[in-house]
């Protein structure tokens, strides 16, 4: 077996998600599978990929209904939202979705 990494894909700030890679395409790519894109499987950059401690054992170049399966049976969505990267991903998207009126509030609160 093989032990399925997971990435975190880095795009634009807001759109960071959690993928996971099958196989590498060549030096400078890898293929990644990530429920939350359009395509099944997408190739990324190594530029673009940030390495997380998450994996699962599952066979090499594994197709995306068997990544999906091991996906959901490991529990992945859970144990990335417990990571100290998913939480500060989550607070940044917080903070850029706030008004000026909420900054206002929070800024209130911390002088007292």
């Amino acid at each position: 077996f093989f032990f399925f990494f997971f990435f975190l894909m880095i795009r634009r700030p807001p759109r960071s998600t959690l993928s996971s890679s099958s196989a590498a395409s060549d030096v400078y790519k890898r293929q990644v599978y990530s429920p939350e894109t359009s395509k099944a499987i997408t190739e990324m950059s190594y530029k673009r990929i940030s390495l997380t401690d998450l994996k699962v054992a599952i066979q090499r170049g594994a197709r995306p209904r068997t990544a999906s399966k091991a996906w959901t049976d490991a529990a992945i969505e859970e144990a990335w939202s417990k990571t100290s990267m998913a939480k500060k991903i989550a607070a940044k998207r917080r903070k850029a979705a706030s008004s000026d009126f909420d900054r206002f509030k929070a800024m209130v609160a911390k002088k007292k």
